[in-house]
């Protein structure tokens, strides 16, 4: 297992704004053929939701290295937490008729059926 800590502070900046440099994060994590990082908070003065949104998708739930968050602050667990819910999306919008299986004889039959639906 190839383990590194990185105080992000250090590494990226104390005020971590942009998408870009969550990815120029992930590239030097994953050139350093890294299995495990440890991520450190510390001195982390602000963090923007962009930021970590792209934090989140790309080293968060990325499957190649476990992540280890240290030093999270309230102001920042809060934004992750936020990121976190908006992360769950549903494939499928619930309709009336969700469980009832349709099918149909022929194309006319199928067409005639979508233009009775009505779209709000």
């Amino acid at each position: 297992m190839k383990l590194i800590t990185i105080n992000i502070a250090d590494h990226i900046a104390k005020n971590l704004q942009s998408r870009v440099l969550v990815r120029e994060f992930y590239d030097f994590i994953t050139n350093k053929n890294y299995t495990k990082v440890v991520i450190d908070f510390e001195d982390v003065s602000f963090i923007s939701r962009s930021f970590m949104d792209e934090f989140y998708n790309v080293i968060l739930k990325n499957p190649i290295f476990e992540v280890e968050l240290l030093n999270l602050s309230k102001e920042i667990q809060t934004m992750l937490k936020a990121v976190e819910k908006t992360q769950i999306k549903s494939n499928k919008l619930p309709t009336k008729n969700s469980n009832k299986e349709l099918s149909f004889s022929s194309v006319s039959e199928l067409n005639s059926y979508l233009n009775s639906l009505s779209f709000l």
